[in-house]
């Protein structure tokens, strides 16, 4: 009997790392309000945005930045493509932003479509999405941004 509950936790543990592995290498897409179509982003501004370093766009409006939960496959390929943390050195350093001031809470939308309509939504907004999920948006209300992390 013991045998099988190990052979099933190995299974089990295998089939986890290896979608842990897969969402980590998932392409990324950012989206961002229509207001900041024309804005030129990269892969350090946008590390900057969610390590709560940047509060501006270039133009002067505050950056809303919207997360997806750092379990899912989006948050897992965020966190290793674009802050290179894990998500219990993420979350100790926004609770440290919040504690000090620096910054209010990251907002974090599970849904593809709802981070999109969010991001529609308010001015100045940015979020992320797996290249699989972007058929979820409406790209008359969003652009897209696909940067080389």
């Amino acid at each position: 009997m013991k045998r099988i509950y190990l052979a099933l936790a190995i299974v089990l543990f295998a089939l986890f790392t290896s979608v842990v592995a897969l969402a980590a290498d998932a392409q990324l897409v950012f989206v961002v309000s229509k207001d900041q179509a024309h804005t030129k982003i990269d892969a350090a501004q946008v590390r900057n945005i969610y390590l709560g370093k940047s509060s501006f766009w270039p133009d002067g409006t505050p950056i809303n930045a919207y997360a997806r939960p750092l379990d899912a496959p989006a948050g897992i390929a965020f966190l290793k493509q674009v802050v290179r943390m894990t998500p219990v050195r993420f979350k100790h350093h926004w609770a440290g932003l919040k504690l000090s001031g620096q910054a209010m809470d990251l907002s974090m939308v599970g849904d593809p479509a709802q981070l999109g309509a969010r991001v529609a939504s308010n001015k100045g907004a940015i979020g992320y999405v797996l290249s699989s999920e972007t058929h979820a948006l409406d790209k008359n209300q969003v652009h897209l941004i696909t940067l080389a992390l």
